[in-house]
């Protein structure tokens, strides 16, 4: 997809925020690839995410020090910082250890899942990914608010 294709929110820097600034659940998505990241951006939005988009592992950690989302959907090969190298460093961060992280990577090789878990991440998906996948395993690990309020 071209550049100039995109939504000028995710032209404008490194990191943005979209969606609803009161949704119910702050994501933090970490992926290089441009078309994906818009994708999957887009799909969550209208899911009704709040998204913050970071583009490599250094600009997650940086993300997770000014402001700690309830979730990372991490993908593990990225420039500048990997993925797994972000997550480790997000981990040490105070409140690090409390954000549920997902990983996920093209790659699917049959160690990948044990080095995504051994490095901090909650869960992981192999590259390609069904949206509903993506969802079930986000509303697992972060369900609505809506539904974890106590009964009365």
């Amino acid at each position: 997809m071209p550049t100039d294709a995109l939504p000028n929110s995710f032209l404008a820097g490194p990191i943005q925020s979209v969606g609803s600034a009161h949704a119910a659940r702050r994501l933090l998505l970490v992926e290089d690839h441009e078309p994906a990241l818009v994708a999957v951006c887009d799909y969550l939005i209208s899911k009704g995410f709040q998204v913050e988009v970071a583009r490599n592992g250094a600009e997650a950690v940086g993300a997770c020090e000014r402001s700690l989302p309830e979730m990372i959907l991490m993908d593990v090969q990225m420039p500048q910082m990997d993925g797994l190298e972000a997550t480790k460093k997000i981990r040490d961060l105070p409140g690090g250890k409390s954000i549920k992280i997902l990983a996920f990577t093209a790659l699917a090789m049959r160690d990948d899942q044990e080095r995504c878990l051994a490095a901090g991440a909650d869960a992981y998906m192999s590259k390609p990914f069904r949206f509903s996948e993506l969802l079930s395993v986000i509303n697992r690990f972060i369900p609505p608010h809506d539904q974890s309020l106590p009964e009365k």
